[in-house]
């Protein structure tokens, strides 16, 4: 029986248009992902933004700008998102999970400590390839957060538009596969450094110490 091989990077996707689970849906999601409750009612959407912030789960949201929202970023975001439900905006809704494995190889993961700021720079880095690809960038906001609730960490991503807006939601794969190779690479970089690192203490540092007479 052969190994079972698991990718170090999955990325799943789908879209919701405006109106398809009742109205205001972006703002629904914003407070479904940054729930503070425990337990989830899947069919309550309303609740989905306070979701992704819940302490017991993840360690809030984040965006492009900011590593950490507080209560008055939260609600700005949650009006932008309003915002986009009344001009009809599509919601796109990406959950960016990883092998816990490959994180540990990469450095991301040691022990009880997780580098949350590499992760929220290489999802940023990804997210706006993504919509770079898709022409997007210009009139795109997202939201995301990082979910400890599963066996494999995830992150969540929702993404609007404030203007010029898509009558469709269809992505195109290719756009898709560079955000996923953006994310990795950026990650992957970071595993180098440390490599790198590791080398001149090893090589340096620890010669020059046997080397010392004191």
């Amino acid at each position: 029986m052969g190994n079972t091989i698991t990718p170090a990077i999955v990325i799943k996707s789908r879209f919701i248009l405006n109106g398809q689970q009742g109205k205001k849906t972006a703002k629904k999601y914003i407070d479904y992902i940054g729930r503070t409750q425990t337990k989830l009612d899947e069919n309550e959407l309303k609740s989905y933004q306070d979701y992704m912030s819940d302490s017991e789960k993840s360690t809030g949201l984040f965006t492009d700008y900011s590593d950490a929202l507080d209560d008055k970023e939260k609600e700005y975001i949650k009006n932008i998102f309003e915002v986009a439900d009344k001009q009809n905006s599509v919601l796109w809704q990406d959950v960016i999970s990883f092998d816990n494995q490959w994180l540990k190889d990469t450095g991301i993961l040691q022990g009880n400590h997780v580098d949350e700021k590499k992760l929220k720079q290489a999802t940023r880095l990804a997210v706006n390839e993504m919509l770079k690809k898709e022409k997007l960038l210009d009139s795109a906001i997202w939201t995301a957060s990082i979910h400890y609730n599963t066996d494999n960490m995830h992150i969540h991503v929702a993404t609007v538009q404030l203007k010029d807006v898509r009558a469709r939601g269809n992505r195109k794969q290719k756009s898709l596969d560079a955000m996923k190779s953006k994310f990795a690479n950026a990650i992957n970089d970071r595993s180098l450094e440390n490599k790198q690192l590791n080398s001149f203490i090893r090589d340096k540092l620890v010669a020059y110490k046997k080397n010392d007479d004191l």
